[in-house]
């Protein structure tokens, strides 16, 4: 009976404190691992971005995006891949979707271009009601797609039922809504690069210079 206890008691402990801790947003409808303390040290950036980890060697930048969105409109996969190669300049290493309690989640990896010969950008991407939710990681010499410190994270986003889209909401697939898919990939990775230039100049007590937000 005494060695039934202590391996229960064991059990639990080890499930108390292997279980990762979760970021979540303040509108209560996206959840994430929180990456492991003694590998990233978190820095609070300015806004849209939500939050930054950085590596010691600061070869991974781990960041997380909250952005307004159209209710009646929803991503679509190939205009979000076309618009982030072309604002890039660089090309789409991967693209896919996963289905999350009813929703669609992007993971698209991009590489070249404006984000340099050694750097890899890899995102995960969901729309939920009026907000569009993004995940990003930014590697510099190491490729978040091989990482898994970089893929725990983009894979642990959740989405907390019971949250339903609202009645009567469309999907049109006009122009428009080509160039917001676009968009949604660019304004990631514009908003995740100023926000590492601007942690960097205030690690380095350097001055800032003046960014404006890229798109709506």
């Amino acid at each position: 009976m005494k060695r039934l206890i202590l391996a229960l008691t064991l059990t639990m402990l080890s499930a108390t404190y292997g279980k990762a801790e979760q970021w979540k947003s303040s509108d209560g409808v996206i959840v994430c691992e929180i990456p492991d303390s003694e590998r990233f040290v978190e820095i609070q950036p300015d806004p849209p971005a939500k939050v930054f980890w950085l590596s010691p060697d600061e070869t991974l930048k781990l960041g997380i995006i909250e952005s307004p969105a159209p209710i009646e409109r929803k991503i679509i996969q190939s205009a979000l891949e076309q618009g982030l190669a072309e604002d890039l300049d660089g090309e789409i290493l991967d693209s896919t979707v996963v289905e999350k309690n009813g929703h669609q989640v992007f993971l698209i990896s991009a590489a070249g271009g404006a984000l340099g010969d050694d750097a890899i950008l890899s995102q995960a991407i969901v729309k939920v009601g009026g907000k569009f939710y993004k995940l990003m990681v930014f590697g510099i010499g190491k490729d978040p797609r091989q990482n898994s410190d970089a893929q725990a994270f983009l894979n642990s986003l959740e989405i907390i039922p019971p949250y339903v889209e609202p009645t009567g909401s469309t999907e049109t697939v006009t122009p428009s809504l080509n160039d917001l898919s676009g968009k949604i990939g660019a304004y990631s990775l514009i908003a995740l690069v100023v926000g590492i230039i601007i942690l960097y100049s205030r690690k380095k007590s350097k001055p800032n210079t003046e960014e404006q937000n890229p798109v709506e």
